[in-house]
Parts: C-alpha cells; structure tokens; sequence
C-alpha cells in the first residue's frame, strides 16, 4: 500500500490553491530550470490546462507537487512528460505511486514516461524503475562564444 495519495487536480483546484500549496512546493523546480519557466508562464500553462497539476499527499499533509503533460512527437510518438517535480520524498513517491503514473500515461496513450533530471545522481534511484536516459541537453551562451 502507498505511503502517498496522489490527487491530480482540476485546473481551478490548483489555481486556488497556488499561492498557499503548490507554488512553495514546485518553486525550487522551476528555479533549476536555467529560464526555460517561470511561476507565471507556468501558472499561465495550468489555466490553459496545457499542463496538470499532481499533489502528493502523506498522513493529510502536502509532500510534493509535480506537473504532467502529454507530448505528442512529430513521429506520433506520445510521452507523459513530468517537467517538475518538487518536495520532501520524491524517490518514496516515485516508489510508491510508479504504477498509478503509467496507468494515467495509458489512459493518455503514451507510451513512455519522460521527465528531466537536473542532477545525474537520480538516475541510481531511476533505473531500477525502468528509467533511462534519452538525451542530454547542453547549452552555448552566444554572448560568452569566442
């Protein structure tokens, strides 16, 4: 039985909800994303129901928040894509609530789950789950280019 009640929230439910509990839980995510988003184009995302807002709960209190989204390749391929992921037990959650997220990835018909690892040590804890890496993206700042 899972430690964690995972609860995808209707777009309204996390806007009210963003000030008090999902912004303090998915800041330090969106923080590490190197200006690819932002608290309000994020938000602005979720109004637009472009992507969806999970709250992790343990014993009645929020843990973590995550976002979901489907993203539909040019090759057709569709992935459950989870951008940001926040909170105190990321890796019990993934542990505990891994089948509910690929039973909602084939209700979306995705075949693959993807998400982002800012930090290469993830992946220890990832891989026995199936996980593996896709790509690594690196960046050139055009102003610092010799």
């Amino acid at each position: 039985m899972s430690k964690f009640t995972m609860m995808v929230l209707p777009e309204q439910d996390a806007i009210n909800l963003w000030d008090s509990t999902i912004w303090p839980l998915l800041a330090p995510a969106v923080m590490l994303s190197n200006g690819e988003s932002t608290e309000a184009s994020l938000k602005q995302r979720v109004k637009l129901k472009d992507v969806a807002v999970v709250l992790a709960m343990f014993a009645g209190e929020p843990k973590l928040a995550f976002t979901l989204e489907v993203v539909e390749y040019d090759s057709g391929l569709r992935a459950l894509f989870l951008p940001f992921i926040s909170g105190d037990g990321i890796a019990e959650l993934l542990a505990d609530c891994f089948e509910e997220l690929k039973q909602i990835a084939r209700q979306s018909d995705c075949t693959e789950i993807r998400g982002m690892s800012v930090r290469h040590g993830w992946m220890r804890i990832l891989k026995p789950m199936g996980w593996e890496p896709v790509h690594e993206i690196i960046k050139c700042n055009v102003e610092a280019t010799p």
